[in-house]
């Protein structure tokens, strides 16, 4: 492990350990809680090609813990931007510690679709969900190679049927989303094919291959095969007439 992404491990597991310590609901979100899952920690095989640059760390916690937020990141070294938490505190917070920068979402995850993170900060994890982690990559209606390995790497070396002390496991997780909202549906399916095309052309083991396709079908079958909500037959009869997604730039705006 270079220098850069040790130094960035410590910062996160300073956060994570003054969290408990203050009995705070933070976790990781995003590229380093996927480095944690299926880098930081072993697994029975890795992949070179599969391996990306991860930039800056980010992590979820509870609005109504703001404060202890703060408390958390200052005892870890890293100074409020208070220009940027002036103007968006209600939702993100940002953090400084020289060139590295804390981003921190508050309750919600929103970008492309919005996804509710409150149940699972409930639980003390050092990561969200594995299910709410791959929403977070699936998700992007615009999704690139990074985000696609991404998806590969935690799809291949997870249980997608582990609930892990939750009510649900990541698949029952998918699927109950995508059976309530057509456009996340819409989204979420058409990704999972993106990706299991595009590890096509990736120099897998072939008994590897043969487990990610088997993984990816499976969600999708347990999608396609779930009772839809009242509010996705509703939508899907206006199906792509009607744009399904949000532009996080447009947010921006």
């Amino acid at each position: 492990m270079n220098t850069e992404y040790a130094q960035k491990c410590e910062d996160c597991e300073c956060i994570i350990r003054n969290a408990r310590e203050s009995n705070t609901h933070i976790q990781l979100i995003g590229g380093w809680a996927i480095f944690y899952r299926t880098n930081y920690k072993s697994v029975s095989r890795t992949y070179d090609f599969l391996q990306r640059k991860y930039a800056d760390i980010d992590i979820v916690g509870k609005g109504k813990e703001k404060k202890k937020i703060f408390e958390t990141l200052s005892r870890c070294g890293y100074v409020s931007d208070d220009r940027f938490n002036g103007l968006y505190g209600d939702s993100r917070l940002v953090f400084r510690k020289g060139s590295e920068v804390i981003d921190v979402f508050l309750d919600k995850f929103e970008m492309c679709h919005t996804l509710d993170l409150s149940e699972t900060l409930n639980y003390f994890d050092d990561a969200i969900g594995l299910g709410e982690l791959l929403f977070t990559k699936l998700q992007i209606v615009e999704i690139n190679e990074k985000d696609i390995k991404d998806v590969i790497r935690l799809i291949l070396y997870s249980d997608l049927n582990d609930k892990g002390g939750r009510d649900y496991s990541p698949k029952e997780f998918l699927m109950r989303l995508c059976s309530d909202d057509w456009g996340v549906y819409k989204t979420i399916t058409s990704n999972l094919n993106k990706v299991k095309e595009y590890a096509k052309s990736l120099p897998f083991v072939n008994e590897d291959l043969y487990l990610l396709n088997s993984k990816i079908e499976e969600i999708t079958k347990s999608i396609e095969n779930s009772e839809k909500s009242l509010k996705w037959k509703m939508r899907a009869r206006i199906g792509e007439k009607v744009r399904w997604y949000e532009l996080p730039e447009e947010k921006k705006r």
